[in-house]
């Protein structure tokens, strides 16, 4: 039974957790100096995971991989690095464009951690089934049940601090599925876990943010974002980054400032294409094309509507198309297009999906599209 992390990596990813990412690197290149040194395998392969981290927490997914590949040729398949690594290499392709690889990584991670008995591990590997896998598919209900799975599972282990991720994935579903409720009762429960300053402590703010900008209450919002962004600009952490930008596009376009809600878009857009993190570039396009869409540059709202189908269908992500799709058939019948094989897409993946609080969501979109086809 392994029921904690390897010392060194925990060591990395604590100092990433608390802001201190450029202390997180120096160490862990020198955990692998000392390691080569000594000529030490496992510890190697531990520093190497380490490393990759490191590099991983800063989007630099490429080179986190070539460390991983290493550290994996260091140990025995059935050693408990192999899990850390597998679980590492699996993030790096969820974030990339390679879902069905990242889950192949994951559930390996989580069959070789439980034959291991590495606890710890389990609930990293469910976890990351849940923000990897099923949520950029759309799946909303089973991230949910396998979050907090691993939430109480970590939990009933005595750290549930370790646990922060699945309360903001949880958190971050509830509220796009229009359970603010829901959503807030995961805030609280993350502030109880987030230092101040603290990566966690930035998805805590940028999900408070969310919720009261629906509440309208957009200073408060504002602020919000503010903060989120500050940690993930320290920090360097590209997710974070590029839901606080997709925030203030939306703020934005709320107040009215088209223009500024569209820069904000372009500039997720930017981070999600630089790190190669194709879900939330799709996202990204979405936002810029509904920022297109409130100033009326309509020929550069479809554009990005088109581009954001074309990049997701292949990848499954089936909410965000069914979001796509809804839009492009509000904009085909305001320009006096033909929209009903948008609206047939759009409705099939909604009923689908059980995407039912997206025609709520989007009711000035969807209910004149309905009301047509009722006639």
């Amino acid at each position: 039974m392994i029921s904690e992390p390897p010392a060194r990596i925990e060591q990395i990813r604590s100092l990433c957790r608390a802001g201190k990412v450029a202390a997180a690197y120096q160490q862990a290149r020198t955990l692998l100096a000392e390691a080569r040194e000594r000529g030490e395998d496992e510890a190697i392969a531990e520093a190497l995971i380490a490393l990759a981290h490191v590099h991983f927490r800063l989007g630099q997914y490429g080179r986190a991989q070539a460390l991983l590949a290493e550290a994996m040729s260091q140990t025995p398949e059935d050693h408990p690095l192999q899990v850390d690594a597998l679980i590492h290499l699996g993030l790096c392709a969820a974030e990339t464009n390679a879902p069905d690889e990242a889950e192949a990584y994951y559930r390996r991670a989580v069959d070789l951690s439980r034959l291991l008995g590495y606890e710890e591990a389990l609930y990293r590997g469910l976890h990351a089934l849940a923000v990897g896998v099923y949520i950029p598919r759309g799946q909303f209900e089973l991230a949910l049940a396998m979050d907090q799975d691993a939430y109480d599972f970590i939990v009933a282990h005595g750290t549930p601090e370790l646990g922060w991720n699945a309360l903001a994935a949880m958190g971050w579903v509830y509220w796009i599925t229009g359970r603010p409720h829901e959503a807030a009762g995961m805030a609280a429960r993350l502030r109880r876990v987030s230092p101040e300053g603290s990566l966690p402590r930035g998805f805590h703010d940028a999900l408070l943010a969310d919720l009261a900008q629906d509440e309208g209450r957009m200073e408060e919002a504002a602020r919000l974002y503010a903060r989120a962004r500050g940690v993930a600009t320290r920090i360097g952490d590209p997710g974070l980054r590029v839901l606080t930008h997709l925030g203030a596009s939306r703020l934005m376009r709320r107040l009215g400032r088209w223009a500024a809600a569209r820069s904000w878009a372009d500039e997720a857009l930017a981070v999600a294409q630089r790190v190669g993190y194709v879900h939330l570039e799709g996202m990204a396009l979405l936002a810029r094309a509904r920022a297109s869409l409130a100033a009326d540059n309509l020929p550069a709202c479809e554009a990005d509507l088109h581009q954001a189908i074309d990049l997701m269908t292949s990848l499954r992500f089936d909410f965000h198309l069914a979001e796509a799709w809804l839009l492009l058939a509000g904009l085909l019948r305001r320009v006096g297009r033909d929209e009903s094989d948008a609206w047939s897409e759009a409705a099939a993946r909604i009923q689908r999906g059980r995407y039912y609080f997206l025609l709520e969501r989007e009711r000035a979109i969807a209910f004149p599209l309905i009301a047509r086809q009722m006639r």
